[in-house]
């Protein structure tokens, strides 16, 4: 159904005339979901359990690359180089600045925006990012991480007996802690993380935004 209805859209693109200028993204779902040991015949009903990571550690509600990292895919043909692929990790937050330096329009105010355009890696300018990727979750396991460069560090943001730093590029499954070889690193990616909670905290209470807005529960409680 999903792909009958993104063919739908694509060739209205064509009858407009702007699917060459166009940007369609596209990315899954993070995680599979489920332990990944399925009924032994397939259950529709939990069909979900299925699926695979590819290798990575953790699933669905897990901040391993497992359950947060997926596929993505970008068609933008009349800009974009089709058959190409981009081994820097990216991020939804990377969409709204992209989008804007594409279209040539300056974002409207000085909120923090978490992600950056992605256009000079998709121009085959650079293959490095600028800023940080970050994670927070409330459910199991780390409460918070952040990928930086080649290295991704999670944390509870309390005892740094439970931190663990690993190197992407050559440990994809995050199955050696490397902070005591890097502790300086380990803290200083720690402390990007408390400032963008930080900042997730003031947008949260309202403080970033000019309407009234009264929040709803309690802002990563375990993390206070």
């Amino acid at each position: 159904a999903m792909d009958e209805q993104v063919g739908r859209l694509r060739d209205e693109l064509k009858k407009l005339g702007v699917d060459q200028n166009t940007m369609i993204w596209f990315c899954s779902d993070n995680g599979p979901e489920g332990n990944g040991n399925p009924r032994p015949k397939y259950d529709a009903y939990h069909g979900a359990f299925y699926g695979e990571t590819g290798g990575l550690r953790g699933r669905k509600r897990s901040l391993y690359n497992g359950g947060v990292c997926v596929p993505a895919v970008l068609v933008w043909p009349g800009t974009v180089e089709k058959g190409q692929t981009v081994q820097v990790p990216c991020s939804t937050l990377d969409y709204l600045p992209t989008v804007c330096e594409a279209i040539g329009s300056d974002l409207p105010d000085d909120r923090p925006v978490d992600g950056e355009s992605l256009l000079p890696i998709l121009r085959g300018k650079t293959q490095a990012r600028k800023s940080f990727i970050p994670f927070a979750s409330n459910i199991r396991g780390s409460k918070a991480a952040l990928i930086k460069g080649e290295y991704k560090l999670g944390t509870n943001l309390s005892s740094e007996k439970e931190d663990a730093l690993y190197h992407l590029h050559d440990d994809p499954a995050e199955s050696r802690n490397l902070i005591v070889d890097h502790p300086e690193l380990a803290q200083s990616m720690k402390a990007d993380l408390q400032v963008w909670i930080e900042s997730c905290r003031r947008s949260y209470e309202g403080k970033d935004y000019n309407a009234p807005y009264e929040p709803q529960g309690t802002f990563l409680k375990s993390m206070q």
